[in-house]
C-alpha cells in the first residue's frame, strides 16, 4: 500500500473513523507502544506562489507516536494535538508493515467519500471566485475563441476574461491575482459558462 496515499486518507479521516479501524487491530494483536503520543513543534516550509521561492513560515504543533506489533514498528505524525488519533494511525501503520492489515476496503471507501467531499468544496469555491471576478479596466470582457485547442473543441460562442484578487490581511504571501478565461456557450435557451483556464498573475 502506498504510504503517501495511506497518510492522506488517515489524516483526512475523523478520529472516530480511525479508532474504529484501529480497534480490531488492537484486539487481535495487542500492539506495544514504543513512544507514547506526545506533542512537539515542527517548522512549516511554504512556497511563495508568484516567484516560487521557499521560506519558513514558523512553527506548528504536531503530535507523534510509535508502536510495535510482533517486532514490526509503525509510526505516525499529525498536525494538531489529537493524541488518540495519532496513536491509532501508528497502530494501522504497524499492521500494514506487518502485513496483517485487513481493512483495506474500508480505507478505499473513506478515500472515495473524502474525494467527493473535496470535489464539492472545490466546486463551491470556484463558483464563488467566478461570481466575484471582474473585468480589468481598459480591457474588453469578451474575446473571440481560438480556432485551435480546447476552445475550438468545446465550440464556445465567446470567451470571457475576468480577474479575481485573493486578499488576506494577515498573510501577505496569500495575496495574489488570478486571470480566468471562461468559455461561453449559448444553445438558444441556456447560457453556460465553464472555466477554460486559470492563470496566476504577478
Amino acid at each position: 500500500m502506498d504510504k503517501k496515499r495511506l497518510t492522506k486518507i488517515l489524516v483526512n479521516a475523523t478520529s472516530q473513523e480511525i479508532a474504529s479501524i484501529s480497534l480490531n487491530i488492537k484486539n487481535n494483536y495487542q500492539p506495544i507502544v514504543i513512544k507514547e503520543p506526545s506533542k512537539t513543534l515542527a517548522m512549516i516550509q511554504i512556497q511563495e506562489p508568484v516567484k516560487q521561492s521557499t521560506f519558513y513560515l514558523g512553527e506548528v504543533i504536531v503530535c507523534e507516536a510509535i508502536v510495535e506489533i510482533d517486532g514490526v514498528k509503525g509510526a505516525a505524525i499529525l498536525q494538531g494535538d489529537d493524541l488518540d488519533k495519532v496513536l491509532d494511525m501508528a497502530v494501522i501503520d504497524a499492521a500494514i508493515n506487518k502485513k496483517v492489515f485487513t481493512a483495506t476496503e474500508e480505507l478505499w471507501e473513506l478515500e472515495s467519500i473524502q474525494k467527493k467531499k473535496q470535489l464539492l468544496e472545490n466546486a463551491l469555491h470556484l463558483e464563488t471566485i467566478v461570481k466575484k471576478a471582474v473585468a480589468k479596466k481598459g480591457e474588453p470582457i469578451y474575446i473571440k475563441p481560438k480556432e485551435t485547442g480546447k476552445q475550438k473543441e468545446h465550440n464556445y460562442a465567446n470567451m470571457a476574461v475576468l480577474y479575481y484578487k485573493f486578499e488576506d490581511t494577515g498573510k501577505w504571501y496569500l495575496n495574489f491575482m488570478v486571470k480566468l478565461v471562461l468559455g461561453v456557450k449559448n444553445d438558444g435557451t441556456h447560457v453556460q459558462y465553464s472555466v477554460n483556464k486559470m492563470e496566476l498573475m504577478e
